[in-house]
């Protein structure tokens, strides 16, 4: 959060997080999320790389899954969450 903090005192026209969420409690990775909203909302673009892959989904408006280094779908992250999931715990 600290990092994040630093980062916004002047918020930038593009973020790039990676794995923020990483080793944070629930509780704090709850609290990244929403102020990754709130940035997002204010008119920062962000480039999120993230292994919680539906609050990720969540935040963006367009959305590129990789599977094994290679682009496997692009698009709307609306149309992507379902594929997300297959992908993530394989077909139901």
């Amino acid at each position: 959060m600290l990092s994040l903090a630093k980062v916004l005192a002047c918020p930038p026209r593009l973020l790039i997080v990676d794995e923020l969420s990483l080793g944070l409690a629930p509780i704090v990775v709850d609290d990244v999320f929403r102020t990754l909203r709130e940035v997002r909302d204010q008119g920062t673009a962000l480039l999120v790389v993230e292994q919680h892959v539906g609050r990720a989904l969540a935040l963006a408006d367009e959305a590129v899954l990789l599977s094994k280094g290679r682009v496997t779908h692009r698009g709307p992250s609306s149309e992507l969450g379902d594929l997300a999931d297959q992908m993530l715990i394989g077909p139901r």
